[in-house]
């Protein structure tokens, strides 16, 4: 049986939940104390030496990084959320790195300055801070308006760009970012988070910690 390591707290694990359920897959999830450093310890390295989650086993194979976990299962199941055709391909995978390189990056640095550092005995950085915030509404209002025209990401349904994108939206709400102006990304947001794949992970981020 497939099996999914990670922690709900950590939005590339959750992306990864997420595509195992929109692809209904039969599979265990293992949650990884990260507060506890359960992800330094000798088993758990064994699976992923960078002591890093998600990382997923399907039999005798095991794979670390969420975008390549994603391709990997979809294609596998030859899932229309990353389709044949080279140029939907290209098109998701070109959503899917903006998701992870630019929104997940600025949401992660504002996430650790306003929640994380407390629990790590941190000072929070504000200059990160305000990078990571200046950045979202730069690529928020991109991703915004491509959402004015359209509604998924990549074309009319649901693709693996969604499914990475709504993973790197997640922690606005605990991080007090506020989306309201970016209408048309708010109502995507809202309405993605209703759809079944999402709900059967949480119905929101954090939800599993009571926040």
């Amino acid at each position: 049986m497939l099996k999914v390591y990670g922690n709900p707290f950590s939005s590339p694990s959750n992306k990864v939940r997420y595509a195992v359920s929109a692809l209904g897959l039969e599979h265990e999830f293992h949650t990884v104390d990260l507060a506890g450093g359960e992800q330094r310890g000798a088993a758990f390295m064994a699976l992923n030496p960078m002591s890093r989650v998600p990382v997923i086993q399907d039999g005798d194979f095991s794979l670390t990084e969420s975008d390549a976990i994603l391709r990997y299962l979809s294609s596998k199941h030859k899932s229309d959320l990353f389709p044949d055709d080279l140029k939907a391909r290209a098109n998701i995978d070109r959503w899917m790195s903006f998701a992870s390189v630019h929104l997940g990056q600025s949401m992660g640095r504002v996430m650790f300055n306003r929640v994380l550092y407390k629990f790590i005995g941190q000072e929070p950085d504000e200059k990160s801070l305000a990078f990571g915030l200046r950045m979202i509404g730069v690529d928020g209002a991109h991703l915004n308006t491509v959402l004015e025209s359209r509604d998924f990401i990549a074309g009319d349904t649901l693709s693996l760009a969604d499914i990475a994108m709504i993973s790197a939206l997640d922690p606005a709400d605990i991080s007090q970012v506020d989306l309201s102006e970016f209408k048309a990304m708010s109502a995507w947001r809202k309405r993605v988070m209703a759809m079944e794949f999402y709900q059967n992970v949480h119905t929101h981020f954090g939800s599993e910690l009571g926040m």
